[in-house]
């Protein structure tokens, strides 16, 4: 006589415990995670931008160290090698002015393209994560606010108040 965990449905059922425990660990070592780039230079410039960080453990950002992907992981994910102005690309992990931890991305020659394509690899300790950024430095909300004169202009009074 079988036991009723055999055959068949027990494998799977010890399949669907497999993957749970599996789950539960890679979202416990992937604690750490990337907001968006946020381009704070304008064309013509040195590339100033940064990288929220985002994480529950205050140990991971004692450790956390941000680089340029190797060419080789460049090369895995379908990208040319990096060249020029992205082969010189510096990161450090830094504090947004708003005191929140960011990667600081800079680099030292001016910008002279719409769009800085890029691989950054951070490591933290308890892993590793790989992720594609597009710093657009020449974003048209950026290009306005940047080339529109500033003007003092008086405004007119309220159309309540009283003029005496």
């Amino acid at each position: 006589m079988k036991s009723p965990g055999s055959g068949k449905r027990g494998w799977r059922a010890l399949g669907v415990w497999a993957a749970l425990a599996l789950l539960a660990v890679s979202q416990a070592a992937s604690a750490l995670g990337l907001g968006e780039i946020r381009v704070k230079s304008q064309p013509g410039q040195p590339l100033l931008a940064e990288i929220p960080v985002i994480s529950n453990e205050p140990g991971e950002l004692e450790q956390l160290r941000a680089q340029l992907a190797s060419p080789v992981t460049f090369e895995r994910v379908g990208l040319a090698r990096p060249t020029g102005l992205v082969s010189g690309l510096d990161f450090a992990v830094a504090l947004s002015d708003e005191g929140k931890p960011v990667i600081r991305v800079t680099s030292s020659e001016p910008v002279q393209v719409d769009a800085v394509n890029f691989l950054i690899e951070v490591d933290w300790g308890q892993g590793r994560l790989v992720r594609e950024y597009s710093a657009l430095v020449n974003a048209p909300g950026a290009l306005a606010s940047a080339n529109q004169p500033i003007i003092d202009a008086p405004l007119p009074p309220p159309s309540n108040a009283i003029i005496r």
